[in-house]
């Protein structure tokens, strides 16, 4: 009974992990600014060394995995740039991003994904203030590899505060099962073998 309760038990809590948001936030999360001082890098592939950057987000986790982060236009916070790896056997099958104004104009926004060798993946356009596909339909999902994304205001649009939150989805890649028949075949030629060996 102890066995099966404890099984029951460790279950419930994989498929509590399994089912957990992970979340990076830019900053320590409270209005006005960048309390720490950390920041989003404004480039891609911008450095650390100066320890005010967050831009290395680590492993994406399988499961949901959401981004938040802020454009603060009156700061001259006017890109965010971070990346992180998709671990082998995982893939992102979906990424959105929203974004909510603090302002009253309406600015445009780019979101870029670009791979380690700086190669662009994939490119969206859209209005801030809604709800955004970050990863197009056709660019097919993220496999193993590091990942840029890169968020800002489009060229010539305004530049007000605007909060955003980038939510992703990972999933293990299924195994490719071996044909129902593979092993009959394989018996087969291995018979054919000792056959030929005999003669």
């Amino acid at each position: 009974m102890k066995l099966i309760l404890s099984a029951v038990v460790a279950a419930t809590l994989f498929a509590t992990a399994a089912s957990a948001v992970t979340t990076a936030l830019e900053t320590d999360a409270v209005s006005g600014g960048f309390p720490t001082g950390k920041d989003y890098a404004n480039a891609a592939g911008a450095s650390k060394d100066d320890g005010s950057l967050r831009n290395d987000l680590g492993n994406a986790l399988p499961g949901e995995n959401q981004i938040i982060g802020d454009l603060r236009g009156e700061q001259d916070d006017v890109a965010d740039w971070f990346y992180f790896t998709v671990r082998t056997g995982e893939e992102i099958v979906s990424a959105t991003i929203m974004t909510e104004l603090m302002g009253t104009s309406v600015p445009n926004l780019m979101g870029v994904i670009k791979d380690e060798d700086g190669g662009t993946i994939a490119s969206v356009s859209f209005t801030a203030g809604g709800i955004a596909n970050y990863l197009p339909s056709g660019s097919g999902p993220l496999v193993a590899g590091t990942y840029n994304f890169g968020l800002f205001f489009a060229e010539g649009s305004s530049t007000p505060n605007v909060d955003w939150t980038i939510t992703s989805q990972v999933s293990q890649i299924a195994p490719v099962p071996l044909p129902a028949g593979l092993p009959l075949l394989l018996a087969g030629l291995g018979g054919l073998a000792v056959l030929r060996r005999r003669r």
